[in-house]
């Protein structure tokens, strides 16, 4: 049971993962990682898949290898977070829905802190594309 809950919500994550590629401002790479964390416990199948899922595979290797992002990656996502969260906030607050843009300055807040609190890939190191 355990097993299929694994692969189930790894597979959701993927699939966020997926349209977070063609969806701007939705982080994609989290959600890869996020999904490879299930596989892992799960199948080892998926979770090679996602760790050489073209684009984003290297980027959860690098995760699970060092716990580290790339600075570029920290750089993007604080700043897609940061645009995509104000532009909800604003948007609630115009609409005069002041708590649901509280909410969203708050969550975005919160989500900016881990990002910028994430480690940082040490000069020099990446994995290759295979």
């Amino acid at each position: 049971m355990r097993r299929v809950l694994n692969i189930t919500v790894g597979t959701v994550f993927v699939l966020i993962g997926i349209v977070g590629i063609f969806v701007p401002l939705l982080p994609t790479t989290v959600f890869f990682i996020v999904a490879a964390y299930f596989y892992a416990r799960s199948s080892e199948r998926l979770y090679r898949f996602v760790l050489n899922f073209p684009k984003f595979g290297r980027y959860v290797r690098m995760w699970e290898e060092y716990r580290a992002v790339p600075y570029k990656v920290k750089v993007l996502a604080s700043v897609m977070t940061v645009v995509s969260t104000s532009l909800v906030a604003l948007a609630s607050f115009n609409s005069g829905n002041l708590l649901r843009g509280g909410i969203f300055l708050l969550v975005g807040a919160a989500l900016l802190v881990l990002i910028v609190r994430l480690k940082t890939l040490p000069e020099g190191v990446s994995v290759e594309e295979e």
